[in-house]
């Protein structure tokens, strides 16, 4: 079985953009809720009508380092089908 540097890099972006999909779709599904500031101190809270947090209620720092992971994914895939084009060319140049 012989599988060409251009058929597993293009697999390899189709998988790095499918992972930056989902993760895009965890940020965009996140929701938050608001808690009262533990640092304000209860005077500061009765001041400024009660200064609150605002926390996300999933887990968007895994989403985020995905993103990054699909990010690198496809970089290193686009830049294998670039070195297979320029040794197609040198041979072609080599042959002519």
């Amino acid at each position: 079985m012989n599988i060409s540097a251009m058929s597993s890099a293009t697999t390899g972006i189709g998988s790095a953009m499918d992972l930056m999909s989902r993760s895009a779709g965890v940020i965009a599904n996140q929701s938050v809720t608001a808690s009262a500031d533990p640092m304000a101190g209860p005077a500061s809270n009765q001041q400024n009508g009660g200064s609150q947090l605002i926390t996300p209620t999933g887990d968007i720092t895994k989403a985020l380092i995905d993103q990054r992971q699909a990010l690198t994914m496809f970089n290193a895939n686009a830049k294998v089908i670039r070195a297979d084009g320029q040794m197609i060319g040198s041979l072609l140049d080599a042959r002519a």
